[in-house]
C-alpha cells in the first residue's frame, strides 16, 4: 500500500499507492485516518493529497519512533484486509 518512501531523517514522505491518482488520493485519506484513530498526526500533502508528510519534534524519542512505525504498519495490514 506504501509506493515510496523520501526524505533525510526523521522528516520523510511516504507515498500511498493506488492504480490511479483518485485511488491513490482515496488510500491517503482512508490510511490517514486510520493513523488518526491511532493517535499518531500525519499531515498529507503533494499536488494529489497522496503522500504522508512526517516530521516529528524534536524532543520525539526511540520509543515514539517505533510507534509510529508500528502504526504506520499495522493500518496498512487493517485497510487491506
Amino acid at each position: 500500500i506504501y509506493k515510496e518512501i523520501r526524505g533525510c531523517g526523521l522528516f520523510q514522505g511516504l507515498e500511498i499507492y493506488g492504480e490511479t491518482v483518485e485511488e491513490s488520493c482515496k488510500n491517503a485519506i482512508e490510511l490517514h485516518k486510520l493513523m488518526l484513530l491511532e493517535g499518531v498526526i500525519v499531515g498529507r500533502g503533494s499536488t494529489e493529497g497522496n503522500v504522508f508528510r512526517i516530521q516529528p519534534p524534536m524532543c520525539i524519542d526511540e520509543t515514539d519512533v517505533n510507534y509510529v512505525v508500528d502504526c504506520l504498519e499495522n493500518v496498512a495490514i487493517k485497510y487491506l484486509e
